[in-house]
């Protein structure tokens, strides 16, 4: 599956929503073991012990099966008589604080030559984000607040030259283009 950075885009999904409320998890369970910049989570259990993964959460094994597999979980949700809950209003977010420590962190690593000019830009929208914007100090907000969030900077990215030619190199070759 390719990742989000790959294509140089904020995916408008729950993605970034979920990183808040899982995020915030991690950092409570404290295990001194967070992912470094550049590694990957190594398997299944490695996500769960650092947070990222909970005991309830399933995993497809077959990247071919995935939507078939989520389809099942929902079909199975809605035979349980499940129903979405209201959306939350109390979404801690750092604020401006911590939207200018990443995007230092976005600084130094394209300095280091760890990061293009265009990976930048994606990196700093998903800053943007997940501070919860231009918020100081930090505070509380809705769902809806970070999902515009996200929706901004989705399709502010699509409109980038540079975003068009990552999307249509994978779609082509099926490799991330390095711009």
């Amino acid at each position: 599956m390719r990742s989000d950075r790959d294509w140089g885009l904020s995916v408008p999904w729950p993605a970034p929503r979920l990183d808040h409320h899982r995020g915030q998890r991690v950092a409570r369970q404290d295990t001194g073991q967070e992912p470094r910049r550049g590694s990957r989570i190594a398997h299944v259990e490695h996500a769960r012990r650092l947070g990222f993964l909970r005991d309830a959460d399933s995993v497809s094994m077959n990247g071919d099966r995935l939507i078939a597999d989520a389809k099942q979980t929902v079909l199975a949700l809605i035979a349980q008589g499940y129903r979405p809950g209201s959306p939350r209003t109390d979404i801690r977010v750092p604020g401006e604080a911590a939207y200018a420590q990443m995007k230092l962190g976005v600084h130094m690593m394209q300095r280091a030559g760890y990061a293009s000019e265009h990976d930048g830009v994606v990196a700093s929208k998903l800053a943007y984000i997940l501070s919860g914007g231009a918020l100081n100090p930090s505070q509380a907000v809705s769902e809806q607040y970070l999902l515009d969030l996200e929706r901004e900077a989705f399709v502010s990215l699509c409109g980038e030259p540079k975003t068009q030619e990552r999307i249509q190199s994978l779609l082509k070759t099926g490799k991330p283009l390095r711009n």
